[in-house]
């Protein structure tokens, strides 16, 4: 959800954050996802560039207790 969060932020700015296409560039060669960590630092350099962003999450009861409070960790942490 968080890379999907990711996408969506990054594809509304005019220019891909170096960060971003470093990152891409990097799981491209050994062919892996990004770690959380990755996924969440990137996040934050994106979403730093913006003065306001709402975040709407649908469905949260249908994720397990950790999972839930893991996403919702990460975005309060933004």
């Amino acid at each position: 959800m968080l890379a999907t969060l990711l996408q969506q932020l990054s594809g509304q700015q005019a220019l891909l954050p170096d960060i971003l296409r470093d990152l891409y560039e990097q799981k491209k060669k050994i062919n892996i996802r990004p770690s959380l960590a990755e996924i969440s630092k990137a996040l934050a350099v994106v979403t730093a560039s913006y003065s306001r962003i709402f975040i709407i999450v649908d469905a949260l009861d249908e994720l397990a207790d950790d999972s839930r409070r893991m996403l919702l960790s990460k975005i309060f942490d933004l």
